[in-house]
Parts: C-alpha cells; sequence; structure tokens
C-alpha cells in the first residue's frame, strides 16, 4: 500500500490534527511526533533535497527520508487509524530487474527513476486490517463473490496445497492471527481496500508500482538480494522456503519438484505466514 506522490504544501489543520491524534492514542511515537511538531515552526528549505542512487547505507537512506521531511513539512512515519505503518520514500534511481539467467526478456536489468517522494507501509496488509474493511463495507472478495471459484490453501486432510471452494482470505488451510498477512485476495479487492482508506481520510491510497515496489525492496543494494548475491541469507530478512517448510511441505512431492529452485539452506521456524 502506498500513498500519492507528496506535494510541497503547507500543512492543514487535518494533518496536524490526525497526527496529533495519533500520538495521543499512542500509534506515533515520541520520537517521531516532537520532531513532526518542530518542523510545522520552521520554515521549509527552499531547494529540494538530491535523489537518491543506489547502492547507499541504511545511514544514508535515512538521512535523505528525514531531509525530505523537512522539505516537506511532514513526517518521516506514520500510523494510520486502522494501524497502517507508513515511511517515507526519498526520490530516486536504480536499476531495475534481474540478471539471473532465468529471467525473462522483460524482466532484464535496465534503468527506472522513481520521480517524485510518496509514503510506503512498512509492512503487508494484515487480516486484521482486511477485516475491518470487509466488516464495515460488508464486502465479499473476489473469491467469495465467484460461485464455484476456487481459492489456493493448504489441504490439511492430504497434506498438499491445492485448489478449493473451502480456501479463502478467512481460510487458506492454516491458523492465522490479525497480524498476519492477508492471503487469497485478488488485485481488485485490493483495490477496493484502498479506495475504501482514501475514502476515509481524504488521502490518496493506492497499490504500489512494481519499479516503486522494488525499489524499496532493494533498500540501496545493487545485489540480488537486500542481504546480497546468497540466497541461503534471506532467512535474515523473511519467511522463506527453508528447513521448517521443507518439512511441513514434504508430503507434497508436486510442490517441491515446483519450487525447488527456490529453496533455501536456514531456518526462520515458520511454515507458512508469520507476523
Amino acid at each position: 500500500v502506498a500513498l500519492e506522490r507528496l506535494d510541497v504544501k503547507k500543512v492543514s489543520d487535518r494533518d496536524l490534527a490526525t497526527t496529533t491524534q495519533n500520538f495521543m492514542d499512542g500509534s506515533l511515537s515520541e520520537n517521531v511526533f516532537v520532531p513532526y511538531l518542530e518542523r510545522m515552526i520552521r520554515p521549509p528549505a527552499a531547494v529540494p533535497p538530491s535523489p537518491l542512487e543506489l547502492p547507499f547505507t541504511a545511514d544514508e537512506a535515512e538521512a535523505a527520508q528525514l531531509a525530505w521531511s523537512q522539505y516537506l513539512r511532514m513526517p518521516m512515519e506514520w500510523c494510520n487509524w486502522i494501524g497502517v505503518e507508513l515511511r517515507i520514500i526519498p526520490p530516486g534511481k536504480f536499476t531495475m530487474g534481474s540478471s539471473e539467467n532465468f529471467a525473462q526478456p522483460n524482466e532484464r536489468p535496465h534503468p527506472v527513476r522513481i520521480t517524485a517522494p510518496f509514503y510506503a507501509a512498512r509492512h503487508e496488509v494484515t487480516v486484521g486490517q482486511f477485516a475491518k474493511f470487509v466488516e464495515e463495507k460488508n464486502y465479499r472478495t473476489t473469491r467469495e463473490r465467484l460461485d464455484g471459484g476456487e481459492g489456493r490453501g493448504w489441504d490439511r486432510q492430504r497434506n498438499r496445497f491445492g485448489f478449493g471452494d473451502s480456501f479463502t482470505w478467512r481460510n487458506p488451510g492454516w491458523v492465522q492471527e490479525d497480524t498476519h498477512p492477508v492471503v487469497n485476495v485478488s488485485w481488485n479487492d485490493a483495490q477496493a481496500f484502498v479506495a475504501w482508506l482514501s475514502d476515509k481520510e481524504g488521502k490518496k491510497y493506492r497499490l504500489m508500482t512494481e519499479a516503486e515496489w522494488e525499489y524499496c525492496c532493494r533498500a540501496g543494494t545493487k545485489t540480488l538480494y537486500t542481504v546480497g548475491d546468497n540466497p541461503n541469507r534471506l532467512v535474515e530478512a523473511g519467511n522463506v522456503l527453508d528447513a521448517t517448510a521443507i518439512e511441513a511441505f514434504g508430503n507434497d512431492p508436486n510442490f517441491l519438484q515446483n519450487v525447488q529452485n527456490d529453496r533455501v539452506m536456514g531456518d526462520d521456524k515458520v511454515s507458512f505466514t508469520s507476523p
């Protein structure tokens, strides 16, 4: 989830009231709120900060985020009313695509420029956040509306992944908590969710573009992965197909055959989705 590109403008009373309320209810920390108030009484810089260019370090990224936050007179990070945490993403340029041998022609490396700052969610939309949308709008997902349609999930009786009419975002075949990322939702469902957020808050929420997503996920690196070129280090950064997953999915030979190139050494101790 992302917020539409940001423009330099005087912060409205509504923005200030929303940010103050987020601080009062505990969803915004003091070390974020106090600098925000200080920026409100400081005139913005006349010249925008320079765009980022890969590679850059985490410290350089944070410095750029702070500089753009001060220039725009907007918080570097904030949390909306349903708990989506957003962080400002500075503009920049990078090489998008993959140099791996199995990459498709349209996935080959090519230069991309992100021309304007935007806010991006720090995490996937969770089950709990999506449930608030469903409850308020009495919304039924694409899968739930299609008679005879099938979702994808874990068949616990056969111990394998498969398709079935019982698999929805409410029941993917394994136990999910409110803090887990929501699954079995379509592009149309995601569009309906961000449209609802936009209407509720008077801000332009949207889905990230593929280029924006890769720019964020690269996290300033030029390697194959954010943790380097060794895929086995992915357990340091995410929930991947590791030892725990292989043990859980070991009775599904078709699945293991299809994803054998994605297996990594290591163990993140999680089989399915995680908080």
